[in-house]
């Protein structure tokens, strides 16, 4: 799994030490931080952005609690796993989507 695959959930945890479910996508993509290479991080903000979709799908339409009915009530945090450092870029991108998510009534977090 990962964010080539845009409809598929990665994963799902639900944390030992507070009541928060994560559902994480896994960034295996590279951030090129280069001007000239500009394309390939809209290609890679693309897909991310398509694979952050597919998420807030699963929540708002209340399929993740059809398939797991006991996780009802719990807050919510959309975790990405980046193989890799953020350019500038792909921070500016965090930065303009986490409002969004937190709208939704989800935390987003990212980390390598």
């Amino acid at each position: 799994m990962s964010i080539d695959q845009e409809r598929v959930i990665d994963y799902i945890l639900l944390g030992p030490q507070t009541e928060a479910i994560s559902l994480i996508i896994t960034d295996h993509l590279e951030w090129s931080g280069n001007e000239d290479e500009h394309e390939h991080d809209h290609e890679h903000m693309f897909k991310l952005q398509e694979k952050l979709n597919a998420y807030l799908r699963f929540v708002e339409s209340d399929e993740i609690y059809e398939t797991y009915p006991h996780l009802k009530g719990r807050s919510i945090i959309i975790e990405v796993l980046c193989k890799f450092p953020l350019s500038d870029r792909a921070q500016n991108f965090y930065n303009m989507i986490c409002p969004v998510i937190e709208g939704a009534g989800m935390k987003l977090r990212h980390r390598f």
